[in-house]
């Protein structure tokens, strides 16, 4: 397109239609291309105007150079428009003819197939430019740099109503709390009345991380979140000083399952369970704050008489004692405790029964378990909640009193049998008996919460940092110098059995001989009490043995399949048990004389017991 009378054709028409040939290799993306051959159609559309939007800076001509380059325009009109035509009647007979290569038929749902090497068809005079390298250095920053975070250790930056503090890592900058960022924010802009403090720490012993204390009006908040391993499983503890405290813990991290503890002082508590095996997932305790005033102040007046006494006693000429304890308050009273459980799935109980029990009781239905269980300590009764069964709207409820009044039960099946008295009364035991276990819980658990803040003080006042790894590493690099190198002294079998001797002095044939044979009985002594404790063994398992079989010959006609599993599994169980004996008894007694025989060439070649062997 170089020339410039094909160009101006090329602006008369409204589409052109130029022919590019590739190579075999070459590869063809986006373009309208003949199934055929190697030559293909680039479309280009034009404007319709037929106007130039680019004007050619040589349309500034003469009158005559005008004419001239007309009539080549004309010419080269001709040609182009031959050309064209042509070019259609190629591509028209590629498309038509049958010399064309049909393209590959694909089946439904099938990919086409791809070469085994996926690299065959790579252009090879393809060039990938690398990215040029950067002009910026490499940023490099000192380990002391690292560890100090900034200049001395600690960096002040002031903000309006705020101020943030930064501290050393590691190193002899590091702060002896193992705080790491203090951010204070204050409730007015010059920075003098304190709202909230957030501290940062790291490495500390008792698994602290974050501190927030919040100071605002009357109501003063701390909230502390631990890592993993912190004592008694504690993931945050939130404290609203003298009213209320919300701790979370972290999940696996009890035995209990205990997740969550809210503690109203005084007033209630509620704990929330996952994963127990009893499907308990919430209790809540309801305290009688009147009850518990009156319990206090009775607790107060005894305390306040007994040390009325002691005092006019010590007047009267007696003597006072000292060192006296101060009597704890009396717990709070229960007035409620209410349980909520969660309803497993019978299908997997009853799989498991029938896989593990199969001759158990029963898996009873939804509608006799319990679904909430509320023990009203101070109104003597036991009020319970079923679950829903199968298709029905509303719930079995029975209520138990400790008064003697007839038990209320609602059922809602009318087709189910009422239960008898006998059966009431062993069910309303049950439920005296957990009550009971309850209250216990509930007890441990208030002692466990003055444990939890009485070891956060403990804690507090014996804080210790750890040393990671990688700091314990760099300390012994940079002490390499200072440090002690122990040298693990080999045994030596003959120095127990050698006369006392002075430097330089040797063992005389008479003392190695006597060093000899104490040396081999000692080793005799070893190799035996090592075969006594391998025959004991056998001794033991085969009386094991013995008196399973025995049992088994006993209740040969009252036993289960479980048993019969059971002692067929302890039958291999000991038979192994006495094959591996068996095989360790025989290669003791095979590396006996092997010891032996090594311990008489050690002494032989050792040059102390030359005057034996000379």
């Amino acid at each position: 397109m170089d020339d410039d009378a094909r160009w101006e054709a090329c602006l008369e028409v409204d589409t052109i239609e130029v022919p590019l040939h590739f190579g075999e290799d070459d590869e063809i993306v986006d373009e309208e291309s003949t199934p055929g051959g190697g030559e293909t159609l680039v479309v280009v559309e034009t404007p319709a105007t037929g106007k130039d939007p680019d004007p050619d800076p040589k349309d500034d001509l003469d009158p005559g150079e005008e004419e001239d380059k007309k009539e080549n325009d004309d010419e080269a009109g001709d040609d182009d428009a031959s050309r064209v035509s042509g070019t259609d009647a190629t591509q028209t007979g590629d498309h038509g003819g049958d010399a064309a290569d049909p393209l590959p038929e694909v089946e439904d749902g099938q990919p086409p197939e791809t070469p085994e090497n996926e690299y065959l068809d790579h252009d090879p005079n393809l060039v990938t430019v690398d990215m040029p390298v950067s002009w910026v250095p490499k940023l490099r920053v000192s380990q002391e740099n690292f560890d100090t975070r900034c200049p001395r250790g600690h960096k002040l930056v002031r903000y309006a109503g705020a101020t943030h503090e930064m501290f050393a890592l590691f190193g002899p900058c590091k702060r002896w709390d193992g705080l790491v960022e203090r951010l204070c924010v204050f409730q007015d802009l010059d920075c003098v009345v304190l709202k909230q403090e957030r501290t940062v720490f790291n490495r500390r012993k008792d698994c602290l991380l974050e501190r927030r204390h919040g100071f605002l009006g009357d109501e003063k908040t701390l909230l502390e979140r631990f890592a993993p391993g912190a004592a008694f499983g504690v993931d945050t503890t939130e404290l609203l000083i003298d009213r209320e405290r919300h701790t979370v813990f972290f999940p696996g991290g009890r035995v209990d399952g205990l997740r969550t503890r809210h503690e109203v002082f005084g007033i209630k508590m509620c704990e929330t369970f996952s994963g127990r095996d009893d499907f308990l997932v919430e209790r809540k305790v309801t305290y009688d704050a009147e009850e518990t005033g009156l319990r206090a102040a009775e607790a107060l007046a005894l305390v306040r008489a007994k040390d009325a006494a002691e005092t006019a006693s010590a007047a009267g000429g007696g003597h006072k004692k000292k060192n006296k304890k101060t009597q704890a308050p009396p717990p709070p009273v229960l007035a409620k405790v209410t349980q909520k459980f969660l309803l497993p799935d019978i299908s997997l109980l009853q799989e498991k029964r029938r896989r593990e029990d199969p001759d158990g009781a029963p898996v009873p239905p939804a509608q006799h378990w319990l679904k909430k269980r509320v023990f009203d300590l101070k109104n003597g009764t036991v009020k319970c909640h079923y679950h829903f069964g199968e298709g029905t709207a509303t719930a079995n409820v029975s209520v138990f009193h400790k008064d003697g009044t007839p038990c209320e039960l609602t059922i809602v099946d009318p087709a189910a049998d009422r239960p008898n008295d006998t059966q009431i009364a062993e069910t309303f035991h049950k439920h005296r008996l957990a009550e009971k276990r309850c209250v216990a819980d509930v007890r441990d658990v208030e002692h466990e919460a003055d444990e939890i803040v009485k070891n956060r003080a403990k804690e507090e006042q014996q804080i210790e940092l750890l040393l990671g790894y990688y700091d314990a590493h760099r300390v012994k690099i940079e002490d390499d110098d200072e440090e002690e190198v122990l040298v693990t002294k080999k045994f030596d079998y003959l120095s127990p059995f050698m006369p006392p001797l002075l430097a330089g002095e040797k063992m005389s044939a008479n003392e190695a001989s006597v060093a000899r044979t104490q040396a081999l009985a000692n080793l005799a002594e070893e190799l035996s009490t090592r075969r006594e404790i391998i025959k004991k063994r056998q001794d033991d398992t085969n009386a094991v043995a013995g008196k399973r079989t025995a049992q088994y010959k006993r209740d040969a006609d009252l036993r289960t399949e479980k048993e019969e599993a059971a002692y067929r599994a302890a039958l291999e169980d000991t038979a192994f048990t006495l094959r591996l004996l068996e095989q360790r008894r025989k290669r003791h007694d095979a590396n006996a004389e092997r010891k032996v025989g090594e311990l008489e060439n050690t002494m032989r070649s050792d040059p102390r017991m030359a005057a034996m062997y000379a």
